[in-house]
């Protein structure tokens, strides 16, 4: 690392990832706006990043940066993980208490306050710093690797021990209505005529409707194409019978275009088609009598769709769980099975045995001697390594755009003056005040010698900088009626991330300048 460093080019190094993430961010927009990315394409995308791409960089970047030697520093992370939470939960009481915040939104208040956007805001930023002019490449891809400590204890906090019951918590009275509503419309509508249906043509807009017209249309069109062959092919011979194959195949090809087209012809996606896609698990939310294995694998395969129903249902086949409710337990443990928990567990297992990490990585605590190397000259699980970096590289990219696509979505219903108060105080208390306070715990960490190399104090002060958990935009969404009047909910998450988004792009690079020259001093 340089001795010294102008302030101008410090600012510029401290805009550069910035930049980057607005960039990608805009594509995601953009590509949300033409409906290429779809709200569906966003959840499969979704899960397969919670499913394999992000598993395969925590993989690769702990057991290729994190040691026996660093169980100091995974020591620091998890105290400061803790401390972070804590301060964000003291920041939701304050703006609690002096501010107006609405009734349906106490608990979205303290999970936006409480979990921080670990992930990819602060790997897209290490992953520019590490160019050379500030940190190494070697010493970047250590720091992701201690991103992915502090990320491992969101999960745990979030997911093992049911963090996110706190967005759930402002929907419990309005789904025993919604429920009952929605029992009074399914009446009403059958007690009205075909005269209801034919006014309530402006469902038309929606996608869901004409792919439904493009698919009788085109169920119309084969039957009368396989009338019309089964007359014709009487006479012809077996060559006749593969054209016409070849042709049905060509208008199957050109109704999949069409249905691309018309997509993509449709205004673009909004909240409600959000709410629609992700609150499809409630409809069909699991009960105790499915069984575990289904609890099971929600878990494993998604990060939405869970709720309190699914901790109460969790090990309710076994006597002892079911009697002494410890369904919470056996939750808790399960989470441990989600991809991105168990390669964590998996890789901090071997990162921090010598002789397992040397089957994958050249190491100073294992010879050569001891370990043979692959005829490439490399240990003999390598191969593995190589996998999951080649697949894991695409985490951020595909994470950041997805965030760009879900704030293109986001469209504010209304939304009480008095209440922009409490969402303007406390972005504020989460991008300026957190790190004037992340500042002090990092100081005070390398004060007392548990921080002793600037890539870990960068890391532990750049958590305190960061916007809400995104994901927290899909589980309100996962939990709003479908048919709700109101959605405040929603409308708050919204404008809030809104509010923060603009915050970050000024707070971050003149937090990050001020450590590089002040505390740091590059």
């Amino acid at each position: 690392m340089p001795e010294s460093i102008a302030v101008g080019d410090l600012i510029w190094c401290a805009v550069k990832p910035i930049i980057k993430i607005i960039v990608i961010m805009g594509i995601g927009f953009l590509l949300s706006k033409k409906n290429i990315l779809t709200v569906e394409t966003s959840r499969n995308l979704t899960d397969i990043i919670l499913i394999l791409y992000l598993p395969c960089l925590i993989f690769d970047k702990i057991v290729t940066y994190i040691s026996i030697s660093d169980l100091k520093s995974i020591g620091v992370i998890c105290l400061s993980a803790l401390f972070i939470y804590l301060t964000g939960l003291f920041m939701g009481i304050l703006t609690l208490i002096l501010t107006p915040v609405p009734k349906q939104w106490y608990g979205g208040l303290f999970a936006a306050a409480i979990f921080p956007n670990i992930a990819d805001l602060p790997i897209a930023y290490l992953q520019t710093l590490g160019a050379g002019l500030i940190f190494t490449e070697e010493e970047a891809n250590k720091g992701i690797a201690h991103v992915c400590i502090f990320l491992a204890t969101l999960i745990f906090v979030f997911f093992n021990f049911g963090g996110f019951r706190l967005i759930e918590f402002d929907f419990r009275e309005k789904n025993s209505d919604d429920k009952e509503k929605s029992d009074d419309k399914e009446k009403s509508k059958d007690k009205e005529g075909k005269d209801k249906k034919l006014k309530d043509t402006d469902i038309e807009n929606s996608s869901f409707n004409i792919f439904n017209k493009i698919s009788l249309i085109a169920a119309s069109k084969s039957q009368s194409n396989t009338l019309t062959d089964e007359n014709e092919n009487e006479d012809k011979n077996e060559n006749e019978d593969k054209n016409e194959n070849d042709e049905t195949h060509s208008s199957s090809n050109e109704l999949k275009t069409l249905k691309i087209k018309s997509m993509r012809e449709l205004p673009s996606q909004t909240l409600e088609d959000v709410i629609e896609e992700y609150n499809r698990p409630t409809k069909y939310r699991l009960k105790p009598e499915m069984g575990p294995e289904n609890n099971l694998k929600l878990i494993m395969t998604t990060d939405v769709g869970i709720s309190n129903e699914n901790i109460r249902s969790a090990g309710s086949s076994n006597k002892i769980v079911k009697k002494y409710k410890l369904g919470w337990l056996v939750f808790l443990f399960q989470n441990f099975l989600r991809p991105s928990s168990f390669s964590l567990l998996v890789s901090l297992t071997i990162a921090l045995v010598p002789w397992l990490k040397a089957l994958f990585v050249h190491t100073e605590q294992v010879s050569v001697d001891v370990i043979k190397d692959a005829p490439d000259e490399l240990p003999p699980l390598n191969f593995v390594i190589d996998i999951c970096s080649y697949i894991g590289q695409v985490t951020v990219p595909f994470g950041v755009i997805l965030l760009g696509a879900i704030i293109g979505r986001f469209e504010i219903q209304k939304i009480k003056k008095r209440y922009l108060i409490c969402l303007i105080f406390l972005a504020l208390l989460k991008l300026c005040i957190m790190p004037i306070i992340g500042i002090f715990w990092s100081n005070k960490m390398r004060k007392i010698g548990w921080i002793d190399d600037d890539m870990n104090y960068f890391v532990v002060f750049i958590i305190f900088c960061l916007p809400s958990l995104s994901s927290q935009v899909y589980f309100t969404a996962s939990f709003s009626p479908v048919d709700g009047d109101e959605r405040i909910q929603l409308d708050c998450v919204s404008m809030f991330f809104l509010i923060q988004y603009v915050v970050l792009m000024i707070s971050l690079p003149i937090a990050v300048t001020y450590v590089f020259k002040r505390e740091m001093e590059i």
